[in-house]
């Protein structure tokens, strides 16, 4: 009734740049004017990399550009309804008449996932390294403060609808109920920016996903990790990559001390290795060190190979672990802010495409 009264039934007929409901019509302020135009304008900040990049396998000129593709898909993901095409076609309505382009955008939700799934060799990649460099340019002055970039790594788990698709490419999940998609997300602890991802079967080993993720870390990266990432291989890669990482580790463990009591740093008692005997014969040990946090009651153990006390102290490696809570928020609020708990794509082969691996940064 309110509505009739004020003369707004025909707003919401109207989309485009004239689809705005104003609360100034109902006693609100100006400023409380809520339309999708401010964020897609936002957005396109960091999409203006892709202006000129052409549709990589399109044979013909294509209305999905990977502009406009990718300004589309980010709609999406901010929409609430319950399916992809309401998404699709809520964001086509704010695309059409907001989008300076000559040509006009595609119509259709298949045309759309078609074109994601041809670009997505080239185009997350490149909007990848344009977040990155943002964050980084954004949080200067806290990350000399911190004197590396502080990343987090996490995995969980995510309901997919049950059907044959997702059935035949992830199967199952554990309760033989319904299939389950394991993700492993590297987050900036700072903003909770994904910087890196991994999709993968619900029975998949997120220490496997990040072991594929190693190679794509920046440079002066320290990573943050719960118990579930500790072991050799993780740490040997860490290591050799160049990037400094502080783990938990629980009493399942296998650590060595005293290896080499003749060199002077191993006279300090933090100095442990990291030396599985399947590997004794073909691999050298690797040198770490054990930093005791928390409580006496209640104490926390960190593993890093950050040897020099006076670049990691004790009370900073404290206070650094605890940003790890980051990437807890971030999942927290994927799957409860933005709704995700369960993934809406009823083909398992679109969130396989976007799993796969990008050029590193």
């Amino acid at each position: 009734d309110l509505v009739r009264s004020r003369g707004l039934g025909d707003v919401y007929k109207r989309q485009g740049r004239d689809a705005v409901l104003s609360n100034r019509l109902i006693g609100g302020g100006g400023s409380a004017s809520s339309y999708r135009h401010p964020l897609l304008d936002r957005i396109s900040l960091y999409t203006r990399v892709l202006q000129d990049v052409p549709d990589p396998k399109a044979r013909r000129a294509v209305r999905w550009t990977p502009v406009a593709a990718s300004l589309a898909a980010i709609l999406m993901a901010f929409d609430a309804r319950c399916t992809l095409g309401q998404r699709c076609r809520e964001g086509l309505a704010c695309l059409a008449a907001d989008f300076n382009r000559q040509r006009r955008v595609g119509r259709t939700y298949n045309g759309l996932q078609k074109a994601l799934e041809r670009q997505s060799q080239d185009v997350p990649s490149l909007l990848k390294g344009t977040l990155r460099s943002h964050v980084i340019e954004a949080l200067g002055v806290v990350r000399r403060s911190d004197r590396w970039i502080v990343l987090a790594v996490d995995g969980s788990k995510e309901e997919l609808p049950r059907t044959r698709s997702n059935e035949r490419e992830f199967g199952l999940s554990d309760n033989g109920v319904v299939p389950q998609a394991f993700e492993t997300v590297i987050v900036d602890v700072h903003t909770g920016l994904p910087w890196e991802w991994r999709i993968g079967l619900g029975k998949d080993c997120e220490k496997k996903h990040l072991e594929d993720m190693i190679g794509g870390l920046p440079t002066g990266t320290l990573l943050l990790a719960d118990c579930n990432f500790g072991g050799y291989p993780i740490w040997s890669a860490l290591d050799a990559r160049g990037s400094r990482f502080l783990i938990r580790v629980g009493g399942n463990a296998s650590l060595l001390t005293g290896l080499f009591p003749e060199m002077q740093i191993d006279r300090r008692g933090d100095i442990v290795y990291a030396w599985p005997k399947n590997r004794q014969a073909t691999q050298a040990p690797l040198r770490l060190r054990l930093i005791r946090v928390g409580t006496k009651g209640n104490p926390v153990y960190l593993i890093t190979n950050v040897l020099d006390e006076a670049e990691l102290s004790k009370k900073d490696a404290g206070t650094i672990y605890r940003k790890r809570w980051g990437a807890e928020l971030f999942y927290r609020t994927f799957k409860r802010t933005m709704g995700y708990a369960k993934l809406s794509s009823r083909s398992g082969l679109s969130l396989i495409h976007i799993s796969e691996p990008t050029r590193p940064y």
